[in-house]
């Protein structure tokens, strides 16, 4: 849905789609180029922003639609997938780059769906400190009866003007004391993939090497079949697997990964863990700590691949 760029209030409504230019009918409005996976079939179609008055501050009211192209040729089973989740994330640009996120919001639908409308999807100006520029990144996640996941993205630059910001003070600091930066220990990443089919010799994982092998010797975790599920085994009762507490998205690899931000989530240590695409797991021991993120899973006659991306 598009907003025409007409001044209107009543009283029973608090908000008024208003336009400096009656004469352009896309004066509020941007049309991103999609952005998304040539190996997805999520479409993005018509993304589009509106500075939208809300009382006496202002918001960014979102339109376009995502959905499944089931004619999509570059992936088998187009046609059975559908939407399983989605979300979009707001981060300031700055001279020196993208920030970290600012804000982040699951965007509801009665999943699985075929098409997803964006134009209930808003930001309101008081929840974004500062102003200037700012970058919507959308998010979709898919699946279908290959049961790979489709992750695909797209996004939105838009402006918060001076005049809507509040000048806040920094207060004074005596010389002498001084903040220190948070600390990070900022984590190296890798990606292997594992399988359970004997021909690929790739069975067991050594993350410090970044090996694999068919072979359990000098190994840290195995994919393995537990319970008649697929599944993540510690070689040795030296390491323990559990799953990571919350603090990374499904599916999205960060910019940075910090070793002290790593936390498991109470009660599920152990030696296995079922493999889930998309989620994230912690491999710990006694002195180190590993983060795992579960990938594209294959599952064929022979066994099962999966692709790990780890940070050491």
């Amino acid at each position: 849905m598009r907003f025409k760029q007409i001044c209107f209030l009543t009283l029973s409504c608090l908000l008024i789609a208003c336009s400096d230019d009656s004469s352009s009918s896309s004066a509020n409005e941007d049309i991103s180029s999609s952005s998304v996976s040539e190996f997805s079939p999520i479409v993005f179609t018509k993304l589009g922003k509106n500075k939208l008055l809300a009382g006496e501050s202002f918001k960014i009211g979102f339109s376009g639609t995502i959905s499944i192209d089931e004619e999509y040729s570059q992936v088998e089973d187009a046609i059975e997938t559908k939407l399983d989740s989605a979300l979009f994330e707001v981060r300031e640009v700055t001279k020196k780059g993208v920030s970290k996120i600012l804000l982040s919001r699951n965007i509801d639908a009665e999943y699985p769906v075929h098409a997803l409308p964006l134009n209930t999807e808003e930001v309101l100006y008081d929840e974004l400190e500062g102003c200037g520029n700012f970058r919507v990144y959308f998010w979709a996640f898919a699946s279908g009866s290959s049961k790979t996941v489709y992750v695909s993205m797209d996004s939105l630059d838009f402006e918060k003007e001076t005049g809507y910001c509040e000048e806040i003070e920094e207060p004074e600091t005596p010389e002498s004391s001084s903040s220190e930066p948070e600390e990070c220990s900022e984590m190296e990443m890798g990606t292997i993939t594992l399988s359970t089919v004997a021909s690929d010799e790739s069975r067991y994982a050594n993350l410090d090497e970044g090996e694999v092998s068919g072979e359990a010797t000098k190994m840290q975790i195995a994919l393995t079949i537990f319970d008649g599920m697929l599944a993540l085994e510690t070689v040795s009762d030296e390491f323990s697997l559990g799953e990571e507490y919350g603090n990374f998205r499904a599916g999205i690899i960060p910019d940075e990964v910090c070793k002290e931000s790593l936390e498991i989530y109470p009660g599920t240590l152990g030696q296995e863990i079922e493999v889930h695409q998309n989620a994230w797991v912690i491999l710990k021991s006694d002195k180190d700590m590993y983060l795992l993120l579960v990938g594209k899973r294959v599952d064929g006659e022979g066994g099962s691949s999966v692709e790990i991306t780890y940070w050491k």
